[in-house]
């Protein structure tokens, strides 16, 4: 799904034709994105700061792009688009997540009630599916060539599937260990049971948060290098983007690993200190945050993951929850959530700043002559 994001980041901000005759200089501008990006996520990771590799990519973009040919090289109505959905989507995931969270603490929780749940659960396992699916097949219609009507049965269908193997799933697996808890849980109010079991569909939604990720960070992440491989090997440079399989293999073994050495960091950040977070508030948020990083990749906008994210997880806790002691949650972090939000700001003046200054170290080294 991210060959329209590396293609917006490839050719839509700067066009290619702008540098013609300065291919040369267009992919070591590139380069100078990448390693400006390398230095400041790793650093920001480091301070535990969610900060975003699509607003450093873009930040760079500009500032080497503005160094080289001034400020009117770049499309300023694509910068607009992307600055506009970077406000947006954090608003738009958390509203989706609010929502969700709201029904679940209203309806499922706040009835004390196992047998609701048991009967609520298959029915959010086929909505949460079929909302997810529908994304990633409307997203990658035409260049699936699958007619609408196809899709429609396709989303209905892995609903239904879905939801018939959740209810299975509860049937055979969960409600025993219901009944067992139930009858051990003397004095222990049903919800903290009920947020126990939804862990599963929490694990569900991550697994699709993976997804969306992947299909817009790693977008961000290969698009300057796609300018650099074309230049490596044809001399020039296109405005059509055509990466190889094993780049963006590459660019997702990448993200795996840099999330096993350092994303527990990030992950304490988002998931303890901006809001009190249980399993049901978990997979609203995740849900609400794939969603939203799925329709963006769909129309080609270079977003951040992790503020769509931070928004989604600070949209479930505007909702309050007085019903045990183990769901008790609600109230966000405000300090915090300043403080997040004034790192993106920074992080945008420093992926501009960095390039400027990488991009014309490595401009005076290699072109001195």
């Amino acid at each position: 799904m991210g060959g329209l994001v590396s293609s917006t980041l490839k050719s839509s901000i700067v066009p290619p034709s702008s540098f013609s005759g300065m291919e040369a200089l267009f992919s070591l501008g590139m380069f100078s994105c990448i390693i400006t990006s390398a230095l400041w996520l790793g650093l920001a990771t480091y301070a535990k700061l969610p900060v975003s590799t699509t607003q450093t990519i873009i930040g760079a973009i500009i500032g080497f792009a503005s160094l080289e040919l001034g400020f009117e090289s770049i499309n300023m109505s694509t910068i607009l688009n992307i600055g506009l959905s970077w406000i947006i989507s954090p608003v738009l995931g958390g509203v989706i997540s609010f929502v969700l969270y709201l029904y679940i603490s209203k309806i499922i929780l706040s009835g004390y009630t196992l047998e609701r749940s048991c009967i609520l659960y298959p029915i959010n396992s086929g909505l949460t599916f079929s909302a997810l699916i529908s994304s990633i097949l409307l997203g990658n219609r035409s260049a699936l060539g699958i007619p609408i009507y196809a899709i429609i049965i396709a989303i209905a269908g892995f609903g239904l599937l879905a939801g018939v193997v959740s209810y299975i799933f509860m049937s055979k697996y969960l409600l025993p260990t219901l009944e067992v808890d139930v009858e051990d849980a003397e004095g222990i109010d049903n919800t903290r049971i009920i947020e126990e079991k939804y862990k599963y569909l929490m694990i569900i939604s991550s697994i699709f948060v993976a997804f969306a990720h992947g299909s817009n960070d790693v977008a961000n992440a290969i698009g300057p290098l796609s300018v650099i491989i074309e230049y490596a090997t044809t001399g020039t440079v296109s405005d059509t983007t055509s990466m190889p399989w094993y780049v963006i293999a590459g660019g997702g073994i990448g993200i795996v690993i840099g999330l096993a050495i350092l994303g527990y960091r990030v992950m304490e950040t988002i998931g303890e200190k901006i809001t009190k977070l249980t399993y049901t508030r978990g997979y609203a948020a995740q849900f609400g945050a794939a969603l939203t990083v799925l329709f963006a990749t769909s129309l080609g906008l270079p977003i951040s993951t992790t503020s769509v994210l931070v928004g989604s997880v600070a949209g479930t806790g505007l909702v309050k929850d007085t019903h045990s002691e183990e769901s008790v949650g609600g109230g966000v972090q405000v300090k915090m959530l300043l403080k997040i939000v004034g790192g993106w700001i920074m992080t945008v003046v420093i992926g501009y700043s960095l390039t400027v200054v990488i991009y014309f170290s490595l401009k005076l080294i290699i072109f001195k002559s």
